[in-house]
């Protein structure tokens, strides 16, 4: 296990930073290991060397598959980091416009996704929804606890038994959601209203 990721300097020139709507290619915290635990600004977005600067970054990887998948493969094994975050968006996109819903542990307790980094960028990976999530989206991020993400953050190969369980999908009954405003679709809303609670037939 790393040691001094709870450590209150390690994120301290971020403590301060109020986020509710942060898009692909803006740049957040995120801790990773170079020596030691360190916290970097790093831009939501991996863009492979095969990709064309004009090409959109990938934003998440599938758990399942990143170990071994050429693109991932060297940064699941040695660049994993963790990203703090005490919430996330996912659409209902049966209705129109699409319907976002805010999911977050109860208390909004804060917590880890788990990444990969390359460079000045990172991405998050993904797992199997859990029952919260699973009539909303097929996917939900990996959310890693104190004690998870300490087993996460690293630059050495994890067994892949050990990957498999800390990249299982985070029980159901310890998070909530609610339906929010449509105003989160757009990314230039990132105040406190986009994660109130409205009803589903608020206008846009």
């Amino acid at each position: 296990m790393i040691e001094g990721i709870d450590s209150p300097d390690l994120l301290r020139p971020w403590q301060d930073l109020k986020r509710y709507n942060v898009a692909p290619t803006q740049k957040m915290p995120a801790v990773r290991v170079k020596e030691g635990p360190e916290a970097a600004e790093l831009s939501w977005g991996i863009r492979p060397g095969w990709k064309k600067k004009t090409d959109r970054p990938l934003i998440n990887a599938r758990s399942e598959t990143a170990a071994t998948k050429p693109t991932f493969r060297e940064s699941v094994a040695r660049r994993r980091c963790l990203v703090p975050a005490d919430g996330f968006y996912e659409w209902k996109r049966e209705v129109k416009p699409a319907q976002p819903f805010y999911f977050h542990l109860k208390a909004e307790a804060p917590f880890w996704f788990a990444g990969i980094w390359e460079g000045d960028a990172y991405l998050i990976l993904t797992t199997a929804p859990n029952e919260l999530l699973e009539s909303i989206h097929d996917r939900m991020p990996v959310i890693l606890d104190e004690t998870t993400a300490a087993q996460w953050l690293g630059d050495r190969p994890l067994k892949e038994a050990v990957l498999k369980r800390l990249c299982s999908s985070y029980p159901a009954r310890q998070m909530e959601c609610r339906e929010v405003s449509r105003k989160v679709n757009n990314a230039r809303y990132d105040g406190p209203e986009c994660i109130e609670g409205v009803d589903s037939t608020s206008p846009p």
